[in-house]
Protein backbone atom coordinates (compact mmCIF):
# COMPACT_ATOMS: atom_id res chain seq x y z
CA UNK A 1 0.00 0.00 0.00
CA UNK A 2 1.30 3.44 -1.61
CA UNK A 3 0.30 6.66 -0.14
CA UNK A 4 0.52 9.63 -2.57
CA UNK A 5 2.48 12.88 -1.09
CA UNK A 6 2.89 14.72 -4.13
CA UNK A 7 2.13 14.88 -7.57
CA UNK A 8 4.83 16.65 -9.94
CA UNK A 9 4.56 16.74 -13.52
CA UNK A 10 7.04 17.73 -16.31
CA UNK A 11 6.23 20.86 -18.49
CA UNK A 12 8.13 20.90 -21.81
CA UNK A 13 9.73 23.94 -20.48
CA UNK A 14 11.17 21.71 -17.66
CA UNK A 15 12.99 19.84 -20.01
CA UNK A 16 14.86 22.14 -21.69
CA UNK A 17 18.19 22.23 -21.31
CA UNK A 18 20.81 24.95 -20.42
CA UNK A 19 24.26 25.28 -22.46
CA UNK A 20 27.71 26.98 -21.68
CA UNK A 21 30.96 27.36 -23.26
CA UNK A 22 34.04 29.03 -21.87
CA UNK A 23 36.36 30.95 -24.44
CA UNK A 24 39.15 31.55 -24.82
CA UNK A 25 40.56 28.58 -22.92
CA UNK A 26 43.53 29.09 -22.21
CA UNK A 27 43.38 32.31 -20.94
CA UNK A 28 45.27 34.84 -19.43
CA UNK A 29 43.81 38.14 -18.72
CA UNK A 30 40.15 37.52 -19.04
CA UNK A 31 37.65 35.01 -20.51
CA UNK A 32 34.16 34.81 -21.51
CA UNK A 33 31.83 32.58 -19.93
CA UNK A 34 28.52 32.29 -23.18
CA UNK A 35 25.83 30.55 -21.77
CA UNK A 36 21.96 29.99 -23.10
CA UNK A 37 18.98 29.74 -20.12
CA UNK A 38 15.24 29.28 -20.53
CA UNK A 39 13.36 33.17 -20.73
CA UNK A 40 13.44 34.59 -17.54
CA UNK A 41 15.50 31.87 -15.60
CA UNK A 42 18.18 32.92 -13.97
CA UNK A 43 21.59 30.34 -12.55
CA UNK A 44 24.16 30.83 -10.39
CA UNK A 45 27.87 30.74 -12.21
CA UNK A 46 30.12 29.36 -9.84
CA UNK A 47 34.15 29.77 -10.74
CA UNK A 48 36.03 27.27 -8.08
CA UNK A 49 39.79 26.69 -8.54
CA UNK A 50 41.06 23.43 -8.71
CA UNK A 51 41.12 22.50 -4.64
CA UNK A 52 37.47 23.64 -4.79
CA UNK A 53 38.57 27.08 -2.87
CA UNK A 54 35.50 29.49 -4.15
CA UNK A 55 36.71 32.35 -6.55
CA UNK A 56 33.64 34.04 -7.48
CA UNK A 57 29.84 33.57 -8.01
CA UNK A 58 27.23 35.83 -10.00
CA UNK A 59 23.67 35.09 -10.27
CA UNK A 60 22.88 35.26 -13.91
CA UNK A 61 20.12 34.85 -16.47
CA UNK A 62 19.04 34.29 -19.84
CA UNK A 63 21.67 34.19 -22.81
CA UNK A 64 24.96 36.40 -22.50
CA UNK A 65 28.26 36.25 -23.08
CA UNK A 66 29.81 37.47 -19.29
CA UNK A 67 33.38 38.68 -19.50
CA UNK A 68 35.34 37.82 -16.71
CA UNK A 69 38.74 39.28 -15.35
CA UNK A 70 41.65 37.10 -14.60
CA UNK A 71 44.37 39.43 -13.87
CA UNK A 72 44.28 38.64 -10.48
CA UNK A 73 43.72 35.22 -10.82
CA UNK A 74 46.74 32.72 -10.27
CA UNK A 75 47.97 30.53 -12.61
CA UNK A 76 46.56 26.93 -12.88
CA UNK A 77 42.96 25.14 -13.52
CA UNK A 78 39.70 26.37 -12.49
CA UNK A 79 36.11 25.24 -13.32
CA UNK A 80 33.49 27.23 -14.04
CA UNK A 81 29.89 25.86 -13.28
CA UNK A 82 26.37 27.14 -14.43
CA UNK A 83 23.99 25.79 -11.85
CA UNK A 84 19.93 26.22 -12.77
CA UNK A 85 17.35 24.40 -11.84
CA UNK A 86 17.42 22.66 -15.62
CA UNK A 87 20.73 21.34 -14.38
CA UNK A 88 24.31 21.94 -13.92
CA UNK A 89 26.68 22.36 -16.60
CA UNK A 90 30.61 22.58 -15.67
CA UNK A 91 33.72 23.60 -17.79
CA UNK A 92 37.13 23.37 -17.34
CA UNK A 93 38.97 26.23 -17.51
CA UNK A 94 43.03 27.21 -17.82
CA UNK A 95 44.81 30.21 -16.57
CA UNK A 96 48.27 30.61 -18.10
CA UNK A 97 49.88 34.11 -17.74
Amino acid sequence: VFDVLEVVSLSEESLMSISMAVHPNPAADYFFVSFELPEGEAAKLIITDASGRLIQVRVVNGSNDIMIDAVDMAMGTYFITLESRYGIKVERLVIGK
